[in-house]
Protein backbone atom coordinates (compact mmCIF):
# COMPACT_ATOMS: atom_id res chain seq x y z
CA UNK A 1 0.00 0.00 0.00
CA UNK A 2 2.68 2.21 0.65
CA UNK A 3 4.86 1.62 -2.24
CA UNK A 4 1.37 2.12 -4.43
CA UNK A 5 1.05 5.69 -2.35
CA UNK A 6 4.57 6.55 -3.51
CA UNK A 7 3.36 6.13 -7.23
CA UNK A 8 0.90 8.16 -6.77
CA UNK A 9 1.41 11.00 -5.05
CA UNK A 10 5.80 11.38 -4.67
CA UNK A 11 5.76 14.47 -3.62
CA UNK A 12 3.17 13.83 -0.67
CA UNK A 13 4.96 10.04 0.17
CA UNK A 14 8.65 12.19 -0.14
CA UNK A 15 7.16 14.29 2.44
CA UNK A 16 5.61 11.34 4.57
CA UNK A 17 9.09 9.70 4.28
CA UNK A 18 10.85 12.56 5.86
CA UNK A 19 8.31 12.50 8.64
CA UNK A 20 9.19 8.76 9.65
CA UNK A 21 12.69 8.85 9.70
CA UNK A 22 12.57 11.90 12.14
CA UNK A 23 9.75 10.54 14.03
CA UNK A 24 11.81 7.04 14.71
CA UNK A 25 14.84 9.42 15.59
CA UNK A 26 12.81 11.53 18.39
CA UNK A 27 10.75 8.44 19.79
CA UNK A 28 14.19 6.57 20.22
CA UNK A 29 15.22 9.48 21.58
CA UNK A 30 12.90 8.95 24.22
CA UNK A 31 13.30 5.82 25.21
CA UNK A 32 10.70 4.24 22.62
CA UNK A 33 11.57 1.14 21.82
CA UNK A 34 8.88 -0.28 19.17
CA UNK A 35 8.96 2.73 16.85
CA UNK A 36 6.88 0.60 14.44
CA UNK A 37 3.43 2.24 15.20
CA UNK A 38 5.19 5.80 14.67
CA UNK A 39 7.06 4.96 11.45
CA UNK A 40 3.71 3.51 9.79
CA UNK A 41 1.53 6.44 11.50
CA UNK A 42 4.09 8.83 9.96
CA UNK A 43 3.86 6.85 6.41
CA UNK A 44 0.69 6.82 6.48
CA UNK A 45 -1.40 10.03 8.31
CA UNK A 46 -1.83 11.42 4.89
CA UNK A 47 -3.70 8.16 2.81
CA UNK A 48 -7.34 10.24 3.20
CA UNK A 49 -5.79 12.45 0.47
CA UNK A 50 -6.60 9.31 -2.09
CA UNK A 51 -10.55 10.40 -1.42
CA UNK A 52 -9.50 14.43 -1.79
CA UNK A 53 -10.95 15.98 -4.79
CA UNK A 54 -8.14 16.84 -7.34
CA UNK A 55 -9.38 20.92 -7.15
CA UNK A 56 -8.66 20.35 -3.10
CA UNK A 57 -5.19 18.97 -3.09
CA UNK A 58 -4.53 21.71 -6.22
CA UNK A 59 -5.41 24.14 -4.04
CA UNK A 60 -3.47 22.95 -1.41
CA UNK A 61 -0.45 22.91 -3.08
CA UNK A 62 -0.73 26.44 -4.40
CA UNK A 63 -2.16 27.96 -1.84
CA UNK A 64 -4.77 29.11 -3.44
CA UNK A 65 -7.57 30.26 -0.91
CA UNK A 66 -10.32 27.22 -0.49
CA UNK A 67 -14.16 27.49 0.02
CA UNK A 68 -15.37 27.02 3.52
CA UNK A 69 -16.43 23.10 2.21
CA UNK A 70 -13.28 22.53 1.34
CA UNK A 71 -11.29 24.16 4.22
CA UNK A 72 -13.67 21.56 6.26
CA UNK A 73 -12.89 18.69 3.95
CA UNK A 74 -9.01 19.45 4.41
CA UNK A 75 -9.15 19.80 8.34
CA UNK A 76 -11.25 16.52 8.42
CA UNK A 77 -8.29 14.95 6.76
CA UNK A 78 -6.88 12.83 9.83
CA UNK A 79 -10.28 11.60 10.82
CA UNK A 80 -10.66 10.37 6.90
CA UNK A 81 -6.97 8.65 7.51
CA UNK A 82 -7.83 6.84 10.69
CA UNK A 83 -11.07 5.60 9.17
CA UNK A 84 -9.13 3.97 6.29
CA UNK A 85 -6.93 2.68 8.16
CA UNK A 86 -9.03 1.09 11.34
CA UNK A 87 -10.56 -1.49 8.62
CA UNK A 88 -7.32 -3.09 8.28
CA UNK A 89 -6.25 -5.76 10.54
CA UNK A 90 -3.68 -4.70 13.04
CA UNK A 91 -3.81 -1.10 12.45
CA UNK A 92 -6.06 -0.05 15.47
CA UNK A 93 -3.35 1.88 17.25
CA UNK A 94 -2.12 3.06 14.15
CA UNK A 95 -5.13 4.49 13.55
CA UNK A 96 -5.85 6.12 16.78
CA UNK A 97 -2.21 7.52 16.25
CA UNK A 98 -3.06 9.11 13.18
CA UNK A 99 -6.86 10.39 14.42
CA UNK A 100 -4.98 12.76 17.28
CA UNK A 101 -1.95 13.94 14.96
CA UNK A 102 -3.42 17.29 14.94
CA UNK A 103 -4.33 17.67 18.60
CA UNK A 104 -2.21 19.64 20.61
CA UNK A 105 -0.83 18.82 23.79
CA UNK A 106 -3.08 21.34 25.52
CA UNK A 107 -6.13 19.94 23.98
CA UNK A 108 -6.78 22.27 21.11
CA UNK A 109 -7.28 21.07 17.51
CA UNK A 110 -8.11 18.02 15.87
CA UNK A 111 -10.59 16.07 17.31
CA UNK A 112 -12.50 18.69 19.82
CA UNK A 113 -12.83 16.20 22.77
CA UNK A 114 -11.57 16.23 26.25
CA UNK A 115 -8.13 14.66 25.51
CA UNK A 116 -5.42 16.51 26.28
CA UNK A 117 -1.81 16.24 27.64
CA UNK A 118 -0.56 12.53 28.58
CA UNK A 119 -3.84 11.31 27.39
CA UNK A 120 -3.50 12.17 23.92
CA UNK A 121 -1.74 8.80 22.54
CA UNK A 122 2.65 9.18 22.54
CA UNK A 123 2.86 8.88 18.83
CA UNK A 124 0.78 11.58 18.34
CA UNK A 125 1.79 14.45 20.53
CA UNK A 126 5.10 13.10 18.73
CA UNK A 127 3.76 13.50 14.80
CA UNK A 128 2.67 17.06 16.26
CA UNK A 129 5.68 18.16 17.43
CA UNK A 130 7.71 16.52 13.74
CA UNK A 131 5.45 17.96 11.75
CA UNK A 132 5.36 21.57 13.17
CA UNK A 133 9.77 21.09 13.25
CA UNK A 134 9.56 20.30 9.90
CA UNK A 135 7.14 22.89 8.62
CA UNK A 136 10.07 25.43 8.66
CA UNK A 137 13.08 25.35 6.93
CA UNK A 138 15.96 26.61 9.12
CA UNK A 139 16.04 24.32 12.49
CA UNK A 140 16.71 27.17 14.54
CA UNK A 141 13.72 29.00 13.15
CA UNK A 142 11.67 25.48 13.83
CA UNK A 143 12.72 25.00 17.67
CA UNK A 144 12.22 28.61 18.05
CA UNK A 145 8.76 28.01 16.69
CA UNK A 146 8.21 24.60 18.98
CA UNK A 147 9.83 26.62 22.13
CA UNK A 148 7.49 29.33 21.76
CA UNK A 149 4.02 27.11 21.37
CA UNK A 150 3.69 26.59 25.14
CA UNK A 151 1.25 24.10 26.14
CA UNK A 152 0.79 23.20 22.61
CA UNK A 153 3.41 20.81 22.42
CA UNK A 154 4.70 17.89 24.54
CA UNK A 155 7.87 19.37 26.56
CA UNK A 156 9.54 15.90 26.91
CA UNK A 157 9.14 15.32 22.59
CA UNK A 158 10.47 19.07 22.25
CA UNK A 159 13.17 18.25 24.31
CA UNK A 160 13.83 14.75 22.78
CA UNK A 161 13.89 17.19 19.37
CA UNK A 162 16.37 19.62 21.40
CA UNK A 163 18.84 16.35 21.99
CA UNK A 164 18.59 14.43 18.44
CA UNK A 165 19.24 17.83 16.51
CA UNK A 166 22.27 16.91 14.81
CA UNK A 167 20.87 13.57 13.55
CA UNK A 168 17.63 15.43 12.60
CA UNK A 169 20.01 18.14 10.59
CA UNK A 170 21.53 15.18 8.65
CA UNK A 171 17.86 13.05 8.09
CA UNK A 172 15.86 16.56 7.60
CA UNK A 173 18.43 18.20 4.79
CA UNK A 174 19.22 14.40 2.90
CA UNK A 175 22.60 14.05 4.10
CA UNK A 176 22.97 10.33 3.49
CA UNK A 177 24.42 8.46 6.25
CA UNK A 178 26.75 6.51 3.52
CA UNK A 179 28.32 8.15 0.60
CA UNK A 180 26.17 7.99 -2.89
CA UNK A 181 26.19 6.41 -5.61
CA UNK A 182 25.62 7.74 -9.41
CA UNK A 183 23.84 5.15 -11.81
CA UNK A 184 22.14 4.74 -14.96
CA UNK A 185 18.67 4.44 -15.28
CA UNK A 186 19.30 0.80 -17.03
CA UNK A 187 21.31 0.05 -13.50
CA UNK A 188 18.13 0.20 -10.95
CA UNK A 189 17.70 -2.69 -9.06
CA UNK A 190 15.05 -3.16 -5.97
CA UNK A 191 16.43 -2.69 -2.67
CA UNK A 192 18.03 0.70 -4.01
CA UNK A 193 17.41 3.99 -1.42
CA UNK A 194 17.11 6.95 -3.50
CA UNK A 195 19.02 9.75 -2.58
CA UNK A 196 17.70 12.53 -4.42
CA UNK A 197 14.40 12.93 -6.43
CA UNK A 198 13.85 11.43 -9.96
CA UNK A 199 12.66 13.73 -12.08
CA UNK A 200 11.67 13.88 -15.98
CA UNK A 201 13.05 16.25 -18.37
CA UNK A 202 10.57 18.40 -18.13
CA UNK A 203 11.17 18.66 -14.42
CA UNK A 204 7.90 16.70 -13.21
CA UNK A 205 8.45 14.50 -10.03
CA UNK A 206 8.51 11.16 -10.67
CA UNK A 207 9.93 9.85 -7.53
CA UNK A 208 11.12 11.26 -4.08
CA UNK A 209 14.33 11.02 -2.54
CA UNK A 210 13.56 8.53 0.17
CA UNK A 211 11.84 5.76 -1.37
CA UNK A 212 13.27 2.16 -1.34
CA UNK A 213 12.87 0.98 -5.17
CA UNK A 214 10.58 -2.09 -5.65
CA UNK A 215 10.17 -3.40 -9.38
CA UNK A 216 6.78 -1.44 -9.52
CA UNK A 217 8.60 1.81 -8.75
CA UNK A 218 11.43 0.70 -11.93
CA UNK A 219 8.53 -0.24 -14.07
CA UNK A 220 7.00 3.43 -13.30
CA UNK A 221 10.60 5.27 -13.94
CA UNK A 222 11.24 3.13 -16.93
CA UNK A 223 7.80 4.04 -18.32
CA UNK A 224 8.36 7.50 -17.32
CA UNK A 225 12.00 7.76 -19.20
CA UNK A 226 10.06 6.37 -22.61
CA UNK A 227 7.43 8.89 -22.55
CA UNK A 228 9.38 12.09 -22.07
CA UNK A 229 12.97 11.15 -20.70
CA UNK A 230 14.63 11.37 -17.59
CA UNK A 231 17.54 13.37 -15.80
CA UNK A 232 20.52 11.19 -15.54
CA UNK A 233 22.59 9.83 -13.17
CA UNK A 234 20.38 8.89 -10.53
CA UNK A 235 21.46 9.02 -7.03
CA UNK A 236 20.87 6.02 -4.63
CA UNK A 237 23.02 3.77 -1.95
Amino acid sequence: MIDILGMMDAEAFGKAALRREVAKIVAQTMGIGNTWDIEVAALLSDIGRVTMPSEVLRKRHSGEAMSSFEKDLWNRLPEISSKLLSNIPRLNEVANIVFYKNKYYDGSGFPADEIRGEAVPIGARILRAVEGFLSLKQDELALAYLDSGENLYDPAVVDAIHQSLDKLKKVSVGVPTTSPRKIALEDLEPGQKLCSDIRSMDGVLVMAAGQVLQSVHIQKINNCAKLSGIQQPIEIM
